[in-house]
């Protein structure tokens, strides 16, 4: 059996690096991006932006944390060549995932004054922001949809 060369090795992880780190990219510049359009409304709506940013950095964390930790216990069971035990905790871990995903998207959807609340601000503020945590909700729901197929997909 010949070994792979480091081209092969080079263009695989390219292949599949580039994309995650696009992803990774793209998530954690929300907050940025937010702050850059917004900026031109206003001090209150800058702050409620801010504050939504990172409400749903934490909750972004937390389910791509999750994904990524069933991304290596699926990695050992494909290389293991378990197709049983990777189908099984697949379907674990998407379960998992997207249960905390979706007690995210309810604590924000339906209680939107509750987690901005804890950064003590202006009513102002507060109601521009459990507006934005609403809507931040929805992305929330989805994202635990998208960090398992992630995470499968790199395999």
């Amino acid at each position: 059996m010949e070994t792979p060369s480091y081209r092969y090795f080079v263009k695989n992880v390219l292949l599949l690096g580039i994309p995650i780190a696009l992803q990774s990219l793209l998530m954690s510049s929300l907050g940025f991006v937010d702050s850059l359009m917004i900026s031109q409304l206003g001090t209150e709506e800058v702050a409620a932006a801010g504050i939504g940013a990172r409400i749903f950095w934490v909750s972004i964390v937390l389910v791509w944390g999750l994904g990524s930790g069933m991304g290596i216990l699926l990695a050992q069971y494909w290389g293991a060549n378990d197709e049983k035990g990777l189908k099984r905790y697949l379907a674990l871990g998407t379960g998992v995932t997207q249960g905390l995903a979706f007690f995210c998207f309810v604590l924000c959807f339906f209680m939107p004054t509750l987690l901005p609340s804890l950064f003590n601000p202006s009513e102002t503020v507060l109601a521009l922001a459990s507006d934005y945590v609403q809507l931040l909700g929805i992305a929330m729901c989805l994202s635990g949809l998208v960090s398992p197929l992630t995470q499968r997909c790199a395999q």
